[in-house]
């Protein structure tokens, strides 16, 4: 059940947000130095997170952080989640807006991103870590479960692209 209303509410929000993407012109520039072949990509939708976070969220909230409220590990995976999403959220928004005004700021620089990813990791693995030891050291786990977020994050933000790849990546792992 949880899987099928997951899968509705993605596939009415995703296409929603396209249309209003598209609309307002929320797309994502195109180096020009890179291959001919992706000018053509220039002004494709960002923020594709968007509708996907908004859908986890809402049926993770109905089917499970209402009835497990006292669950702190599934809420600070969700709050974790969220923190991550909102700091992705603000890299496109200002490349959408840099994009929009023509300036050459674009979105968060690694050194302005990293750290906002690093406390948020760290927040989630301080509270988790104690509940979830994973190698039986506090400090280790503690680590692990800051550095995995991140890595995760980065990895899936680095094989998106303009493409959209990292649907296929995602698909291959469930």
């Amino acid at each position: 059940m949880i899987v099928v209303v997951s899968a509705l509410l993605s596939w009415f929000l995703v296409g929603a947000f396209l249309s209003t993407a598209k609309r307002r012109g929320w797309g994502q520039s195109v180096r020009r130095e890179g291959p001919a072949t992706h000018i053509v990509k220039d002004g494709t939708p960002t923020m594709g997170g968007v509708p996907f976070s908004a859908a986890i969220f809402i049926v993770w909230v109905a089917f499970i952080g209402l009835t497990n409220a006292s669950d702190s590990k599934g809420w600070a995976a969700v709050g974790m989640a969220f923190g991550m999403y909102l700091i992705g959220l603000t890299d496109d928004v200002l490349i959408v807006r840099s994009r929009i005004m023509g300036t050459p700021r674009g979105g968060l620089k690694a050194r302005e991103k990293f750290p906002l990813q690093l406390l948020v990791a760290g927040v989630f693995a301080l509270i988790v870590a104690p509940q979830v030891p994973v190698f039986n050291l506090l400090w280790l786990d503690v680590v692990f479960l800051t550095l995995v977020p991140i890595a995760a994050t980065n990895a899936i933000n680095f094989t998106d692209g303009l493409d959209g790849l990292c649907a296929g990546v995602v698909a291959i792992l469930m």
